[in-house]
């Protein structure tokens, strides 16, 4: 793989999305939502606290029961697959299809479609639990961390580490 090969693979939000940490999981529960929190987002609030932000609501110390929203995923657009990044990610031209016209057959079929790394197992649709606001920051915090360090990781994988 050339250098440039390996900048716009590791530059792809499409593979940034599958190095991603999420900050919780879900669980469907009739009309509502269980979600569990990451140990990260929760590993240096004390007991009283704990009980404060999540409550005594029957279930484990980093979950709450809560109401969801539906949206429609921002990678694959509602697709729920996406081209392997493996494939397209340095872009490809009109001599990649000309040299091999099966390989445009193929690619516009779908034949290199993975499932997508952001809404999986959903199928294009994305489940936005509707997390209280104090609970909420600490997710953001979470985020913006994971952000930062997700820079940090594509910049190392750019230059080969």
């Amino acid at each position: 793989m050339s250098n440039m090969d390996r900048w716009n693979y590791y530059n792809d939000s499409r593979v940034k999305e599958s190095f991603r940490t999420r900050p919780y999981t879900w669980q469907m529960s009739g009309n509502h939502v269980i979600v569990t929190f990451n140990e990260s987002i929760i590993e240096d609030i004390d007991d009283d606290s704990l009980l404060e932000l999540f409550g005594n609501n029957g279930l484990e110390y980093n979950q709450i029961k809560c109401g969801f929203s539906i949206e429609i995923c921002y990678t694959c657009s509602g697709k729920g697959t996406v081209v392997d990044p493996s494939i397209d990610a340095g872009g490809l031209t009109h001599d990649d299809f000309y040299d091999d016209p099966g390989f445009y057959e193929d690619y516009i079929g779908g034949m290199y479609d993975v499932s997508c790394p952001s809404c999986t197992p959903l199928s294009g649709r994305n489940i936005v639990p509707n997390i209280p606001k104090l609970i909420n920051k600490l997710v953001n915090d979470f985020i913006q961390e994971e952000n930062e360090y997700l820079s940090i990781r594509m910049a190392e994988l750019r230059m080969g580490c």
